[in-house]
């Protein structure tokens, strides 16, 4: 390549490195690229994603939200709802579009605030981190949209329009998104009017109501009506939802009280989630408390876990900066990657965050740069890195609840780097080929989502999603004041009702219910119509069925066989003669009282053996082939779950059976009187 030609190319580069749409498409492309196979990989997710979205049929149903639960997040589901009532449509579009817009929106802060190539460099690395894109419960992540455009507005302008929009806009955030933001809209008010009456003051600017109103007033009016149309759909209102604000603050500090507790050894047993109150009854005397009033209450027992949080600090930042965490407690609910090796970029990005504040903000010389001509983005971004910590100290730096933090960290990194590339002389190599590199890195960055994904739940695959796409066809959702019910015999599937936007019942767990009982539950029933579930891995939660009163906690055993001979099964772990009604498992005979061959869902063959026996064996075949062979003893297998669902013995005056994939999912629906 002569001479002529690499100028050229030069000058192509350099052009491709300062174009806006270059910048915007690549990165934009780069966070799809990545997330792709997510259609085939991610899973419904349980839990609070799922409250989130049953909210959403109060919304269409009702024109009613949950005001003190992101009901702005709630909207925005909705809008996708009524593109597609799939939920896994629904939430995997949101995923995918708040990813990608909050990727967009960090670069055009970054370049406002940085040069183009640092700014796209950083913006990469967020895209790229799957802590950001595959963040548990994507209200989290769509909680840092309104604030990423606030600090794009604070970088862009500083007038008072500019300082009005950001109030408001945090006040927003505050009502609609996240209440920690009201820490925020407080400092941020009484910051500006301070500014307003030092201006004043100093004689820089004569008092004018008219743009006072103009500034301020008109975008606060305008986000205190959209705040207003909000709770004029919400339930509960004023006076009700005091009760149910006290209600959530005490829940928040019971489960994360009780999570660091169980984290840090304590020897309480019990569920942080559904049993905590028994723990803060113990250390505070009372079964609900806030945080002001735990401190009161137990000054050690709180500093103690605000010093537990503190400690983790480290370890979230890393977590949320790159993924891995060294060493120590998981700073995180779920479970995150370890690796020691993070101390090198983690100790880099400290030395480069310590290099910008030196070099740009401390010992600044006189000529303009990005950083100090932004001034106000920069002390905006910095406070809501503040604000964060201030909660995280109360809660635990989970990487979901720190995107702001994350987000300053970064952008300080990127300043870091920047002013490194000019002292090496740096810069223009960098900028040139950073076009090449950012394309390159598109093609070959492998997709996130792979057959070797595991999900933040420890499982591979997509069983919510099936288990949904399987049964919905069949559920009829009832009334809106009289909504479907679907008894689950055994588990929580809490979630996927939830999903389907119907109750969900669980007539075995209410009481310690005996189930032979379950029918007389199922009939009580208020709801419209109410379905009974039945799913293959209920078969392994069944043994605590019949209650703790008596103990009885005998399970299905599963046997593993291979052949059979002259009618005789050879398992893994022993023979079954099914001439004489033995099972051997190498040492004695085991007598049967039956052997009952089921064939997609319904027995076709039973040999019966020695009536005083206690064990049965059920061979399950789909399609004529052996699925599974379970044994149980005989009160398991006069339960209600093993003869409706395992032996598609049910009622037909009572119940109809409208969906059966024996032995994964058999749906039952009760019939009415009328029917």
């Amino acid at each position: 390549m002569n001479k002529t030609s690499i100028q050229r190319l030069s000058q192509l580069l350099n052009c491709l490195a300062a174009s806006t749409w270059f910048a915007y498409a690549t990165i934009a492309l780069l966070q799809v690229k990545v997330m792709l196979g997510i259609w085939d990989y991610r899973d419904l997710t349980p839990g609070d994603a799922s409250s989130y979205y049953l909210k959403v049929f109060s919304w269409l149903d009702e024109a009613k939200t949950d005001f003190l639960w992101s009901p702005l997040y709630t909207f925005f589901l909705a809008v996708l709802h009524s593109l597609s009532d799939n939920p896994f449509w629904v939430m995997t579009v949101a995923q995918v579009t708040i990813a990608t817009c909050a990727t967009i929106l960090l670069l055009s802060l970054l370049r406002r605030l940085l040069p183009n190539h640092i700014a796209w460099i950083i913006a990469a690395w967020w895209a790229l981190l799957p802590i950001n894109f595959d963040t548990v419960y994507n209200v989290h992540l769509f909680s840092v949209l309104i604030p990423l455009g606030l600090f794009i507005i604070a970088a862009y302008s500083t007038s008072i329009y500019g300082r009005g929009i950001v109030l408001s806009g945090l006040l927003l955030t505050a009502a609609l998104v996240r209440s920690e933001y009201t820490l925020l809209f407080i400092l941020w008010l009484l910051m500006f009017a301070g500014y307003e009456l030092y201006i004043i003051r100093q004689g820089k600017r004569l008092p004018s109501l008219k743009k006072y109103l103009q500034g301020y007033g008109l975008p606060l009016l305008i986000g205190l009506l959209i705040i207003g149309a909000f709770y004029a759909r919400a339930t509960p209102q004023y006076p009700e939802i005091k009760k149910h604000i006290a209600s959530k603050r005490t829940l928040f500090v019971c489960q994360n009280y009780a999570y660091n507790r169980k984290q840090q050894g304590d020897p309480w047993k019990g569920d942080p989630w559904a049993e905590c109150q028994s723990l803060i009854e113990r250390d505070f005397g009372r079964p609900a408390v806030t945080f002001s009033q735990a401190f009161f209450l137990n000054p050690g027992a709180v500093l103690k876990h605000v010093w537990w949080n503190i400690k983790l600090i480290p370890s979230g930042t890393q977590l949320a900066l790159f993924n891995y965490y060294a060493d120590g407690p998981n700073p995180d609910f779920m479970g995150a990657k370890r690796s020691k090796i993070v101390w090198v970029p983690f100790l880099m990005a400290l030395g480069l965050c310590a290099f910008a504040v030196t070099g740009r903000f401390i010992v600044s010389n006189s000529k303009k740069s990005p950083s100090t001509d932004n001034i106000f983005a920069w002390l905006l971004m910095f406070s809501a890195a503040l604000m964060v910590l201030s909660v995280i100290i109360m809660v635990r730096p989970r990487p979901s609840y720190m995107f702001p933090y994350s987000v300053f960290f970064m952008a300080l990194t990127g300043l870091g780097l920047h002013k490194l590339f000019e002292i090496l002389s740096l810069s223009s190599i960098v900028k040139t080929w950073g076009p090449i590199v950012g394309i390159l890195l598109i093609i070959f960055v492998p997709p996130y989502y792979d057959p070797g994904y595991t999900n933040h739940f420890g499982y591979k695959g997509q069983p919510w999603r099936e288990t949904y796409e399987r049964i919905v066809p069949h559920i009829d959702r009832g009334p809106i004041n009289s909504p479907s019910a679907i008894a689950i015999p055994a588990g929580n599937y809490e979630s996927l009702c939830n999903y389907l936007g119907v109750t969900c019942r669980k007539p075995f767990q209410d009481g310690n219910t005996d189930a032979d009982r379950i029918l007389e539950h199922v009939f009580a029933y208020p709801e419209e119509s109410i379905y009974l579930l039945y799913l293959e891995d209920m078969i392994w939660k069944v043994n605590t069925l019949s209650g703790q009163r008596n103990n009885y906690t005998f399970g299905y055993v599963e046997l593993h066989c291979s052949s059979l001979v002259n009618n005789t099964l050879a398992c893994s772990d022993g023979t079954i003669d099914l001439n004489r009604g033995f099972m051997n498992d190498g040492t004695s005979d085991i007598p049967l009282r039956a052997a009952l061959f089921v064939n997609d869902g319904y027995v076709v063959d039973r040999k019966n053996f020695r009536p005083d026996a206690d064990y049965y064996l059920q061979v399950l075949m789909k399609n004529g082939k052996v699925y599974m062979i379970l044994v149980s003893d005989d009160r398991l297998y006069r339960t209600y779950f093993n003869q409706q669902f395992l032996l598609g013995n049910y009622a037909k005056h009572s119940l109809k059976e409208i969906y059966n994939d024996f032995p994964k999912v058999r749906l039952l629906k009760v019939k009415k009187t009328s029917e």
